[in-house]
């Protein structure tokens, strides 16, 4: 009984401060998908896929900024290489990729996104290395 009561104020001490972090990470979050979503709208892809990478780094797992900013640079992905702009292609899968690594969680949250990324990468990549070394012939 001692034990709990001189652990106790601990546990509590310790679940606030992660609930204020888990809060802070979920605005950070949102304000992210915001800017990305504003400067898609500009037409700055390049930022876009920045913040929309800073939102997925950002996760929390009651929130769901992540979901937006992975289907916004999917779409991006999809988008950039029916326009046959391969780089803002590679660079949108990249962008879930690197943001998808960075989570730390009992386990991957979005291991199969992160995998279809991986693979849409390595596609894309080999097509670049091809239409080059068509280019040299």
């Amino acid at each position: 009984m001692n034990i709990l009561k001189t652990v106790a104020p601990y546990l509590i001490g310790l679940t606030v401060l992660l609930f204020f972090a888990a809060i802070i990470l979920c605005q950070r979050s949102g304000d992210f998908l915001e800017r990305g979503i504003e400067s898609e709208r500009e037409g700055d892809l390049v930022e876009a896929i920045e913040m929309y990478e800073w939102a997925i780094q950002n996760y929390t797992p009651v929130f769901h900024h992540t979901d937006s900013a992975i289907a916004r640079l999917k779409s991006i992905a999809a988008e950039s290489e029916t326009n046959d702009a391969t780089n803002t292609a590679i660079e949108a899968w990249q962008g879930i990729v690197s943001g998808l690594a960075v989570i730390r969680h009992v386990g991957q949250p979005y291991a199969k996104e992160k995998e279809h990324a991986h693979q849409e990468l390595e596609r894309l990549r080999n097509r670049v290395i091809e239409k080059r070394n068509a280019n040299r012939n």
